[in-house]
């Protein structure tokens, strides 16, 4: 973190995942339905603070990471 933004990133094993479109991954859960708060929910917030977000697979690896203005939320 510093003045003007937070730099966050989360990582993950998992199985492979095709992160090379501009879609999010499509979920992995049996049942897609109880799979709780993910990207999708995410993206909305992000999109409202006008940020953007990276992701990448490798090597059994997903990660995911973002850029947040250091703003009060409203």
């Amino acid at each position: 973190m510093d003045d003007n933004e937070l730099f966050h990133a989360v990582r993950n094993r998992t199985l492979p995942v095709d992160v090379s479109s501009d879609r999010l991954p499509v979920t992995t859960k049996e049942n897609p339905s109880f799979h709780g708060y993910g990207l999708q929910n995410v993206q909305t917030t992000l999109a409202k603070y006008y940020s953007v977000y990276a992701m990448d697979y490798a090597d059994g690896w997903f990660e995911f990471a973002t850029d947040l203005p250091n703003t009060l939320i409203s």
